[in-house]
């Protein structure tokens, strides 16, 4: 299994925040939240981490900070009109790089308390997993990615 961290958008609903500074490098409790994220991967799992050429010096320069070794990723990207999107930077990266291996993808702009290892422990090659947090409120919720289910099927 590899793990795919997902930090390759423009976070343009966040602006003026983001304009200078990627979503997941945002400090949280005095350091960027991709940070946590890395931590909850099992050491086994190689992570790779995709972001666009706006950001990459930023990612590069968090890389050389860090106690594991990641995979930077850059996408031929440099303004927002030009991005793939979450689902497209996910297919150019696995075309890019030729994955064929089970494959954990996660935003790297989410600060969240699972645990990683039961939650992998639940995955058994064959079907897809995927973690969601109910959030009561629809206004609230419009204001993320919503997940939709039919006949037991996002």
């Amino acid at each position: 299994m590899k793990c795919l961290l997902l930090a390759s958008g423009f976070g343009t609903r966040l602006y003026p925040v983001t304009q200078k500074t990627s979503k997941g490098l945002l400090p949280y409790k005095g350091k960027p939240i991709i940070s946590y994220i890395v931590e909850k991967i099992p050491e086994e799992i190689e992570i790779y981490v995709t972001t666009n050429k706006r950001f990459a010096s930023q990612y590069k320069k968090w890389q050389k900070g860090l106690n594991r070794d990641i995979n930077l990723f850059i996408e031929p990207v440099i303004k927002e009109e030009q991005s793939f999107g979450a689902v497209g930077s996910l297919e150019y990266w696995v075309n890019e790089n030729g994955i064929f291996d089970d494959l954990l993808v996660i935003a790297s702009d989410n600060y969240f308390d699972l645990d990683m290892k039961k939650f992998i422990s639940c995955f058994n090659g064959r079907h897809t997993l995927i973690a969601v947090h109910d959030i009561i409120n629809k206004d609230d919720a419009r204001q993320f990615g919503v997940a939709k289910l039919s006949d037991k099927k996002v």
